[in-house]
């Protein structure tokens, strides 16, 4: 009677175990949130803006990055710390640097929980538009380290694996101490100010995702287009010669269009990406990049990269 005594009290010890086991698995899985994941879509589209700009001296790419963040490029070269991935960002020997320059390209991101933050991997490839027909000069992955500090997601460690390269560093496992260093968890209270949900992430991804759609094929006759704008929305092209605002005249250029270049709902044109995303006290101020890509069919020479911006 002792022993079966003991076997039960056993079995209810590592039944006990068990549950406790999987409960902790639970809550380790499900540390990232919706919102946590459109917040580090949104450290990309801002590393690109950075890094293609140079903006406010290299600093809005070095911020990016913790205070002692790494940055690892394809030859294995590092730039660690604020000032030398600032000085990075403003390394520009082509003289093309400004507010519209658009070079990199990040989509794909796929992204874990890891031990003291997330991991991440994203697709990129760097771009030259040219109306004469650019095309992909480079392209690759980043693997990432991120950390969640007070002032949002952050970059602790980036790695560019170039494509059918061997990969100079792999990302870690966990956090090394020193990439968390002098950093205090972020505050469950958000900061002052307007401040964007996952629903309007969400909502604002599927606007231009609508827009793609809806402008490249003129999707019901224009009419998906022009419900995508506000009734007396401003539509101003790339030249700034022409200028449609209401939608009779939005309606009518895209009409126009449609006419020009024998549009059919198929048709894939404009490729959207990197949207950085900024909450103000009227709305949101958005500013993704465009890449306007001509694709011919398989076998079919001339497809091209025609343009790019923001």
């Amino acid at each position: 009677m002792s022993t079966l005594k003991t076997l039960a009290g056993l079995a209810m010890v590592l039944a006990a175990i068990a549950v406790a086991n999987a409960q902790q698995g639970d809550a380790n899985a499900s540390t990232l949130t919706a919102l946590d994941y459109y917040e580090i879509e949104q450290l990309n589209a801002r590393y690109c803006h950075g890094l293609d700009s140079a903006r406010d001296n290299g600093y809005m790419f070095a911020d990016v990055f913790t205070p002692n963040g790494i940055y690892v490029d394809a030859s294995g070269n590092t730039y660690e710390g604020r000032e030398q991935l600032a000085a990075f960002a403003r390394q520009d020997p082509d003289s093309i640097k400004g507010p519209t320059n658009v070079r990199h390209y990040v989509t794909n991101t796929m992204v874990e929980v890891a031990p003291g933050g997330a991991s991440a991997k994203g697709y990129l490839m760097v771009a030259r538009p040219s109306t004469g027909g650019g095309g992909a000069t480079d392209g690759g992955q980043y693997w990432d380290d991120l950390v969640k500090t007070e002032d949002g997601w952050r970059i602790a460690r980036r790695s560019f694996i170039r494509t059918n390269g061997r990969p100079a560093a792999r990302t870690l496992t966990s956090l090394p101490a020193a990439a968390t260093a002098g950093l205090r968890p972020r505050s469950s209270e958000r900061a002052e100010g307007p401040q964007l949900t996952a629903q309007d992430y969400a909502d604002i991804q599927q606007l231009y995702a609508r827009y793609g759609f809806a402008w490249d094929g003129i999707l019901d006759e224009g009419r998906m287009w022009i419900s995508l704008f506000t009734p007396d929305g401003v539509h101003i092209n790339e030249t700034g010669g022409q200028f449609f605002q209401g939608r009779d005249a939005l309606l009518g250029f895209a009409l126009q269009r449609k006419e020009k270049d024998n549009r059919v709902p198929e048709r894939v044109n404009h490729f959207i990406t990197n949207m950085l995303l900024e909450a103000t006290s009227e709305g949101v101020t958005a500013r993704p990049y465009l890449l306007r890509v001509n694709i011919r069919r398989e076998g079919e020479p001339g497809s091209t990269i025609t343009a790019g911006g923001i």
